[in-house]
């Protein structure tokens, strides 16, 4: 859920880059936690 990825990056140390709600689905975009590429 919505919440739920914001509290998962919130806990890791992974970065949520944004996140888009589209009618009834979520799309997020996470930066993994050590990743040097862009």
């Amino acid at each position: 859920s919505w919440r739920d990825m914001a509290a998962f990056t919130e806990l890791s140390d992974h970065v949520m880059e944004a996140r888009v709600q589209r009618g009834d689905v979520y799309v997020f975009w996470i930066r993994k936690a050590g990743n040097t590429h862009s």
